[in-house]
């Protein structure tokens, strides 16, 4: 529907059969449906092809809903309950095929334990680099059923984890997979127009903008702008240890801009 969007199901479809070893989902928040996609793609990759799957999301909880939606699908009429080898959790779900699906919880032990065939991250700008370069390093392919990556998330802040992430599609030519409420809207979809219009008006507009509309977000409201406060700073001038005092010392890295060293970066709605 919007331009260099991707149909949610594309994602789904190039992720199951392993196209790339790694690909990014980025959708709005709610509307998006990632986590419930999530569940279904880990669901059928544990009947179709006896993967073994591990889901981690940005917090131990996060993880348990991708479970808890497959959880739902186990109910419906006609789903292979005669496969399961016990009765399906939010913690793990297990089938005589030799597939599995395991919630893990955010942390960087539980990220290096298993090696499953498929690794579904869900929520990603709310997981610690360090955990997801430590899960990273999970999946390990077997025949018939390759390695494969989905890093799946909102984007929420302008220097979290997914930025990173978003830096990497760029640098190790990661697939970008994104979408917003439009693609999943009626009528073409499951989401209703007015439930859109309900949270339109309720959530602040920047909230609105960032994690609805995709835009990309930004650091307005904080009292240090980072990236300005570094560009005013030069590294190779060294620590700034020598001289008489503190205020010499900050002088001295100072390149000598327009903009005193006391100011933060702070933004005005009343001047520059």
């Amino acid at each position: 529907v919007c331009p260099g969007h991707r149909a949610p199901f594309e994602a789904f479809a190039d992720a199951y059969f392993a196209k790339t070893s790694t690909a990014v989902w980025k959708a709005s928040r709610g509307f998006g449906g990632k986590t419930t996609l999530l569940g279904a793609l880990a669901l059928t990759e544990n009947i179709a092809l006896g993967a073994v799957v591990t889901v981690l999301g940005g917090s131990g909880v996060q993880s348990k809903r991708v479970l808890e939606e497959n959880g739902k699908r186990w109910a419906w009429p006609g789903a292979p309950v005669d496969l399961l080898l016990t009765e399906p959790t939010t913690q793990q779900t297990r089938l005589r095929n030799g597939g599995s699906t395991t919630a893990l919880m955010a942390s960087t032990k539980s990220a290096r334990g298993p090696h499953p065939q498929r690794l579904r991250m869900d929520e990603v700008d709310e997981m610690d680099r360090k955990i997801l370069d430590a899960a990273l390093g999970q999946p390990m392919g077997v025949p018939g059923v390759p390695a494969q990556t989905v890093l799946s998330s909102t984007h929420q802040y302008p220097d979290g984890t997914m930025t990173d992430v978003l830096k990497r599609v760029a640098e190790k030519g990661w697939p970008l997979y994104e979408w917003c409420y439009r693609e999943t809207m009626e009528p073409h979809g499951y989401l209703a127009i007015v439930e859109v219009e309900r949270v339109r008006r309720d959530v602040p507009a920047g909230m609105w903008d960032t994690e609805y509309e995709l835009q990309e977000p930004t650091a307005e409201g904080r009292a240090f702008l980072t990236d300005l406060v570094e560009a005013h700073f030069d590294p190779a001038l060294g620590s700034g240890t020598e001289g008489t005092g503190s205020t010499a010392s900050s002088s001295r890295r100072w390149r000598g801009r327009s903009t005193p060293p006391g100011r933060t970066g702070r933004r005005s709605s009343t001047g520059p």
